[in-house]
């Protein structure tokens, strides 16, 4: 029979000390709180970013209501069906129809002229 080969043989190191794992420990959680900082920050940069869209948004939508008036009954009908549509529930159709209903209000045209 042919000799088979070995594969070979690796050191192996004697364990690490106490201080050593301590240290690769703390560099590990280290980095990975630096990427969550990182992540953080970019979320931050969003979200804000879509505060000012929705900011924008209102204070449009507030010059439209002003001059040509809006049906709440109609839009809270759509607000609905749009919700029920991605299986939104009652309680966030009811959010979204109290949103609509505060910029719809007269205390709220007022306040942008």
């Amino acid at each position: 029979m042919p000799a088979k080969n070995k594969a070979p043989v690796k050191t192996v190191r004697a364990a690490d000390t106490f201080e050593e794992l301590s240290a690769k420990n703390i560099k590990a959680m280290t980095t990975a709180i630096q990427k969550n900082v990182e992540t953080v920050d970019l979320l931050t940069s969003k979200i804000t970013s879509l505060a000012c869209h929705v900011t924008a948004l209102e204070t449009m939508l507030s010059e439209v209501v002003k001059i040509t008036g809006v049906d709440l009954v109609q839009v809270n009908s759509r607000i609905r069906s749009r919700i029920n549509a991605v299986g939104g529930d009652l309680a966030s159709s009811n959010v979204v129809v109290d949103i609509a209903a505060a910029l719809a209000s007269p205390a709220i045209k007022q306040s942008f002229l």
